[in-house]
C-alpha cells in the first residue's frame, strides 16, 4: 500500500491510482478473511472437529483453499486430516464399530480422492464384518440347538437365551436371532417323553 501512497504522490492521484487503490484493499481484505478462517480451521482441529459439518476443520480449510488455492496451511491442515480420519477408522474396526469406520473412510475420500490407506482399510472393513456375520450365524444356529434341547436359561453362559442375546447385542435387528428370543420367552407346551398323554381310564366296579 506504501506504493500506491507514493503513485498517488507522484502522479497527483487519477483513475489508475484509484484502481490500484481499490485493488490493494481487496487483497488486504482477503488476506483478513483467509486469516480467520484458518485460524478457526486449526482450533477446530485441535478440539477434535475434523469433518462433517460446516464448522469442522476440513469445511474450513477447504474454505480457505477456495479463496487462496495455494494456501500452504490449508493444504498441510487437510492432509494432517486425512491422517487423522484412516487412524480413526483404523481404531473403529478393531473395536468392531463398522458405521464409525466406513463414516470415517468416507471423509478421507471426499477430502483426499485417492487416499493411499483407503483399500486397505477398506478390506478391513470387509474382513471384519464377514467374520463377525459368520459369527452370529453361528451363535445363532447354536441358540436353535440350545433351544430343541430344552438349555433356555441354563446351563449359565451356555444357554439359548445367552446365545440369541449375545447377536442382538451387535444386531439388533438380526431376524433369526430375534425368532429364537421370542420362542425363548413364550415356549409351547411342554412335551412328555412318554408321548401325548390320553385321557385318563377308570376300571368299571
Amino acid at each position: 500500500k506504501s506504493l500506491a501512497v507514493q503513485a498517488r504522490t507522484v502522479l497527483q492521484g487519477g483513475p489508475e491510482i484509484d484502481a490500484l487503490d481499490a485493488a490493494i484493499s481487496a487483497a488486504e481484505g482477503r488476506t483478513v478473511e483467509i486469516n480467520a478462517v484458518l485460524e478457526q480451521a486449526l482450533a477446530a482441529q485441535r478440539a477434535g472437529r475434523l469433518a462433517g459439518g460446516a464448522d469442522s476443520a476440513a469445511a474450513l480449510f477447504q474454505r480457505a483453499l477456495a479463496t487462496d488455492p495455494g494456501s500452504g496451511i490449508a493444504r498441510k491442515g487437510l492432509d494432517e486430516i486425512a491422517a487423522a480420519l484412516a487412524q480413526r477408522a483404523q481404531e473403529a474396526i478393531r473395536a468392531r464399530r463398522w458405521g464409525a469406520a466406513e463414516g470415517a473412510l468416507n471423509d478421507i475420500e471426499r477430502l483426499r480422492p485417492g487416499y493411499a490407506g483407503v483399500p486397505e482399510l477398506r478390506a478391513q472393513l470387509a474382513k471384519g464384518r464377514d467374520a463377525e456375520r459368520i459369527e452370529a450365524e453361528q451363535l445363532v444356529l447354536k441358540g436353535e440347538e440350545q433351544l430343541a434341547a430344552g438349555q433356555l436359561t441354563t446351563p449359565p453362559e451356555a444357554n439359548a437365551r445367552a446365545s440369541f442375546e449375545a447377536v442382538l447385542r451387535r444386531d439388533r435387528a438380526n431376524p433369526r436371532a430375534l425368532a429364537g428370543r421370542g420362542r425363548h420367552r413364550h415356549p409351547g407346551p411342554a412335551r412328555h417323553r412318554g408321548g401325548p398323554v390320553g385321557p385318563r381310564v377308570t376300571a368299571a366296579g
